[in-house]
């Protein structure tokens, strides 16, 4: 299993996403980590698309390096990852990489476990073209984060999206290499709960919505420290069923989370943009009419369970105020989120029931700065809520600010 050094981990904890050369065994070679949604390694294993771009820009302060790395996971809406190697190990690593045409490329998911590999084969022709774009003698910048490097940045990331259009001041110079990726490997992580509840997550697991119930549990089992269950359970004998996927509770209420996975190892890898959209708007639709069942449960004030039959006691007042948070895949730009929120805000009046959507990157965010607090995560949810209810759009993110890592 591949373990990042500090400095990488560091970066990658607080990064949403991002892609790094890195050496690794002791700096005998070298590797493509990546941090990226569950989802697009999904697609980047089955074979979708792959290409790095590398940048080389002559500037004031010396040479500077970027690249993209572009994963065609949706074939009308392709991820890309940019960066500025501002690193001396990053730029050595970049360098043997396009030297040898061939890598190793490492997989992370959102909560930065490393849980898939392959074998890395960059296109020949064009990976000389790299090659010598690098040789090109010049002094490196190397060192920390400097206005100037935001400059390039947006540079690169509006050369692979011209609708990030930005001022051509520095033009880099820029070699488009093709990717392709082989003997793919993934891992099986088991995470034991503070309760010695054990979970196990494979990428490549065929059930891929209890893959997602299981990162999402990752996230909320400290935070939720005694008072979560996962697939809590309602009613009696042959009645019994499964009131969500996971319920939480602190002192002032309680949350419901419908975790609703978008089928990617089973369904065509070249799908249009407008299937993907309408699969996810269905799992939103599906998830917020569970979310209202279980709240109609709640305030019946029913016996919960647990999944083996135990008794699983919510205090009476905390049952007052609830709030539903539908886990999906991906917040994909293309789903028209007004009319997601319209839905949202009938479904939430209609069950006394604050709602909101998030994917794990979204989730990982709110619990990050909860700092162990159930109150101020339902707090956040609360103020969530009301920013969307303020635009009228359900595509809501918290942006965290703060000083680049050195």
């Amino acid at each position: 299993m591949f373990m990042p050094s500090a400095r990488n981990w560091n970066e990658m904890k607080y990064e949403p996403a991002g892609c790094w050369p890195l050496p690794i065994n002791r700096g005998d070679e070298f590797a493509i980590v990546t941090k990226i949604p569950a989802i697009s390694i999904k697609a980047a294993c089955r074979g979708c698309p792959l290409e790095l771009s590398v940048f080389r820009a002559v500037t004031s302060q010396g040479v500077i390096l970027a690249l993209t790395l572009r994963i065609a996971d949706d074939p009308g809406a392709a991820l890309m990852l940019s960066s500025v190697l501002r690193h001396d190990e990053e730029q050595t690593a970049l360098d043997q990489i396009v030297r040898s045409g061939k890598t190793i490329m490492i997989f992370c998911d959102e909560a930065s476990r490393p849980v898939a590999r392959g074998t890395c084969t960059l296109s020949a022709a064009e990976c000389r073209a790299a090659s010598e774009l690098l040789e090109i003698p010049g002094s490196r910048y190397a060192g920390e984060w400097i206005p100037l490097l935001d400059e390039i940045l947006d540079e690169v990331q509006a050369h692979g999206d011209p609708a990030l259009a930005a001022p051509s001041v520095h033009v880099p110079s820029v070699v488009a290499v093709p990717l392709s990726l082989s003997d793919i490997e993934t891992s099986r992580n088991t995470t034991i709960g503070l309760n010695g509840e054990a979970h196990t997550f494979q990428i490549d697991q065929t059930d891929e919505g209890y893959g997602l119930e299981q990162s999402a549990w990752h996230f909320l089992e400290r935070l939720f420290t005694g008072q979560i269950v996962h697939s809590p359970h309602v009613g009696t004998g042959d009645d019994r069923r499964e009131l969500t996927d996971i319920l939480a509770f602190g002192e002032i209420g309680l949350c419901l989370f419908e975790c609703k996975a978008a089928s990617m190892l089973s369904t065509d890898l070249h799908r249009t943009t407008d299937r993907r959209v309408r699969n996810i708007e269905k799992q939103i639709d599906k998830g917020v009419n569970q979310i209202c069942g279980a709240s109609r449960e709640i305030v019946r004030g029913g016996e919960i369970t647990t999944a083996s039959g135990s008794p699983f006691f919510i205090p009476g007042k905390v049952r007052d105020v609830r709030f539903g948070v539908v886990i999906i895949s991906e917040l994909h730009p293309s789903v028209d989120w007004s009319k997601v929120f319209q839905r949202l805000q009938q479904a939430s009046k209609d069950s006394g029931t604050v709602i909101n959507i998030l994917d794990l990157r979204e989730l990982r965010t709110i619990v990050g700065i909860s700092k162990d607090d159930p109150n101020l995560f339902h707090a956040y949810l609360l103020h969530r809520f009301e920013v969307a209810s303020d635009s009228q759009h359900a595509h809501i993110r918290f942006v965290l600010d703060g000083p680049h890592l050195p």
